[in-house]
């Protein structure tokens, strides 16, 4: 009797309410279909990314150096274990002419860590330039692009020009956030994209990058903690590989700046010596005039009293 009086209740108040209970039924089902997509899309994304990584080769471990990667560093880091491959290349911040954004241009890589092109080419030649395709809107295949480049502390710049013709867009599979890509000393402080160059393009006698891909990594899913573990355990290996290497680099640097300063004061020397053998090589030569004039003014002096003894 309860449970027939219930019902009649329940079926009373659906008859009622029939609009309250299709809504809820919608925002149920929509709450489902929410559910199942958030499912099913992590797995699509990571399928994507896995994709898009291995066929541009990512590398396991990236080393940059504010001093640059010199022979030694490299030796070093050749001698890591499990090191499937490693390439070595540069790069250098800079600023859009007209603008307070900062981009950074990479050297092009050979084989790990490439771009997809979305548009145009990859550069071939110095001059030309490939940009990250979020620049679409400000730029097009064929324009030109002014940069702006802060000089080291001996005057210099790294970069041997600051015109390029722009022949492509790309995508880099290094760059994980567009929202968040890093620090920058150009510009407003923060990067705001990228760019990629020929190794030509760059005037430095060190690399500026190591990208390195090792052999226990290859088929593991990015995401795992199997994959995040043998990433650590090599990057523990370089740090205490290279700890004392930013010391030597630093003595390095301070050594070869005290051996130009030391070229530029004996320059200054010679060009002072040279200078004073010039002078006296004037001063000789003028002597010289000067005696050639008196000997000159005698030899008139001398010809005018003969002649006028012959006259007598």
């Amino acid at each position: 009797m309860v449970k027939r009086m219930l019902w009649k209740d329940i079926r009373q108040t659906l008859s009622k309410s029939k609009g309250r209970v299709v809504s809820i039924v919608c925002l149920m089902a929509l709450g489902s279909f929410a559910l199942v997509g958030l499912k099913v899309t992590g797995p699509d994304m990571q399928a994507t990314a896995a994709d898009f990584y291995g066929r541009n080769n990512l590398a396991d471990i990236t080393v940059v150096s504010n001093y640059g990667i010199s022979k030694d560093d490299e030796r070093i880091i050749g001698k890591a274990d499990g090191i499937k491959e490693v390439e070595y290349g540069y790069f250098k911040d800079v600023v859009i002419s007209g603008t307070d954004r900062s981009m950074r241009i990479y050297s092009k890589p050979d084989a790990v860590s490439t771009y997809d092109v979305t548009e145009g080419r990859l550069p071939k030649r110095t001059g030309e330039i490939a940009l990250d395709m979020k620049e679409r809107d400000r730029f097009a295949v064929g324009s030109t692009l002014n940069v702006t480049e802060k000089t080291d502390i001996a005057g210099g710049t790294v970069l041997r020009h600051h015109k390029f013709t722009v022949v492509g867009f790309v995508r880099a599979s290094e760059t994980l956030s567009c929202l968040n890509m890093g620090q920058s000393a150009a510009g407003g402080g923060e990067l705001k994209g990228y760019a990629v160059a020929v190794p030509g393009e760059f005037d430095s006698d060190v690399k500026m990058i190591a990208r390195a891909t090792y052999e226990d990594t290859e088929g593991l899913d990015y995401w795992s903690a199997e994959y995040r573990d043998a990433v650590q355990k090599h990057k523990d290996q370089l740090v205490t590989l290279l700890a004392n290497q930013p010391k030597a680099r630093e003595a390095t640097i301070r050594s070869q700046q005290r051996k130009k300063i030391d070229e530029a004061k004996d320059k200054v020397k010679t060009s002072k010596q040279q200078l004073a053998d010039a002078q006296r090589q004037l001063d000789d030569a003028k002597q010289q005039i000067d005696n050639a004039k008196d000997q000159l003014s005698e030899g008139s002096a001398e010809a005018v009293e003969e002649g006028s003894a012959a006259a007598a």
